[in-house]
């Protein structure tokens, strides 16, 4: 019984340590502060499992469980569809009311969508658990802990999540297709075209204001206790979250000042690495302090296209509806595959979402149709078999010795 117990505790821990037990894809970016960034050491192979072909737009994609939900939008309605993660197979459709971008987040025991007047609690078989109503909520949601974030044309409120029971709302006039926020466990952080505000997540509270011009699309991420953004100068910079304060300031080489778009693309940030993509079609792999550690050329990303990372590896999918892999490490291409065959042209929607022992990945092609696509993703092994090997030479070595010890105290 005992030789049992060790060999038990062996195998979990080698199954702990080597990334066998997946986590969520909760939201978009992975978290509330859309780190994209996905702890663990894998090792990939380039088969697609299946894919899943939709003839309207698809708005959001998480992952959680065993399945992968989808948003589908079209000018009268919207849809869930709750897709086997393993086979692609369709589970369930419900209708929602319609809504944006960043809507949909999965808890342990409900999904969460949101839509123009608030949000529906989906139970895991897609009928409607409860529902918030409000005025507006056109623009996504966040969840840390208890706290929901909802976010609307020209406001914030938060909830608690266990009861819905609204905490506070602030109004704010600001241009809503140039902000963005993020949450952590103490501030919502809105970012504007020109202004950073962090309110306290609790009372609403204003905490700053700090003049933090990035001259149009926010693309902030909030990660390790930092607040990272790119800008239209081609900088990406880091903030210090709690004075608003910028730490540092990495310029790449590109620069479009004056566009509305920013030229440091959204970074992924994880693992002592932030890697992002630039207007110079150049993949870039920082260290926390703002150092370069490599770049990479012809990587042509849009401006919200972020990348995926683990401890060892960065996935994108390009402009042209490629993935492609990179060793973190080293900036390597280690390979690419083009997802889409049968069409001229294409663009991705989205990062890569890594969820389950598989990368998901979206793509809309030349048809209109907007296919969805899954390929399969391996937990990296090769430490652990010398590993297993020698534990389980040393418990069969036990093992005798006790055996051995048994029949001599018989003898006696």
């Amino acid at each position: 019984m005992k030789g049992k117990l060790v060999l038990f505790l062996i195998l979990f821990t080698l199954a702990s340590s080597s990334g066998v037990a997946f986590a969520q894809w909760p939201m978009d970016g992975h978290d509330s502060g859309r780190s994209g960034y996905y702890s663990g050491v894998f090792s990939t192979s380039k088969d697609i499992y299946w894919q899943a072909s939709f003839n309207t737009s698809v708005m959001d994609v998480v992952a959680g469980g065993d399945s992968i939900y989808v948003r589908l939008h079209n000018s009268t309605a919207d849809q869930v569809v709750a897709l086997n993660a393993a086979t692609g197979a369709s589970r369930w459709t419900a209708n929602v009311p319609k809504g944006l971008d960043d809507n949909l987040i999965i808890t342990d025991n409900v999904l969460l969508v949101a839509h123009e007047n608030g949000v529906v609690g989906l139970n895991m078989n897609g009928e409607t658990a409860w529902e918030i109503t409000t005025d507006n909520c056109d623009e996504g949601i966040l969840l840390n802990g208890d706290r929901l974030l909802l976010i609307d044309t020209y406001g914030i409120s938060v909830y608690t999540l266990s009861s819905r029971m609204r905490l506070w709302g602030k109004t704010y006039m600001t241009d809503k297709f140039r902000s963005q926020f993020v949450l952590s466990a103490n501030a919502v952080y809105l970012q504007s075209a020109n202004t950073l505000t962090a309110f306290d997540v609790s009372t609403g509270n204003v905490q700053y204001t700090k003049n933090v011009p990035v001259g149009g699309d926010a693309n902030i991420v909030y990660a390790d206790g930092k607040i990272y953004e790119g800008t239209n100068d081609g900088c990406l910079i880091c903030i210090d979250p709690n004075t608003g304060d910028k730490s540092w300031t990495f310029k790449t080489d590109g620069n479009l000042t004056g566009d509305l778009l920013p030229s440091a693309y959204t970074p992924a940030v994880g693992g002592g690495n932030l890697v992002f993509g630039a207007v110079d079609n150049k993949l870039y792999c920082l260290d926390e302090s703002g150092n370069l550690k490599w770049k990479t050329s012809s990587v042509n990303l849009d401006y919200d296209d972020q990348p995926a990372i683990t401890d060892n590896l960065v996935y994108v999918i390009d402009s042209y509806d490629r993935l492609r892999c990179f060793d973190i490490a080293t900036g390597n291409e280690l390979w690419k595959l083009s997802v889409i065959t049968n069409s001229l042209a294409a663009s991705p929607i989205g990062a890569p979402i890594l969820f389950n022992g598989k990368i998901f990945g979206m793509t809309t092609a030349a048809s209109s149709n907007h296919q969805y696509y899954v390929f399969s993703i391996v937990p990296e092994f090769t430490s652990c078999i010398a590993i297993l090997l020698f534990a389980s030479a040393t418990l069969l070595t036990v093992l005798l010795h006790q055996r051995k010890h048994r029949l001599c105290n018989a003898r006696r």
